[in-house]
């Protein structure tokens, strides 16, 4: 087990692939944009990516607005 921060919060998880562990959340289907420590990771990426401990993941959702 991981534990990872996820928006802020912190998670212990099983999965340490990016897109498994996002696949794994609730958020799955959504439009949303991925930050790891930090830095913008493009959605092709996504399983390229070994998650660490302490690692930080924000999820960001686009909105509408004017």
């Amino acid at each position: 087990m991981i534990e990872i921060i996820l928006n802020g919060t912190k998670q212990t998880s099983s999965e340490t692939n990016l897109s498994l562990f996002l696949s794994s959340r609730e958020n799955q289907g959504a439009n949303f944009a991925v930050a790891l420590n930090e830095e913008f990771v493009p959605k092709c990426n996504y399983q390229k990516i070994e998650l660490k401990s302490g690692d930080r993941i924000e999820l960001v959702v686009p909105m509408q607005g004017g």
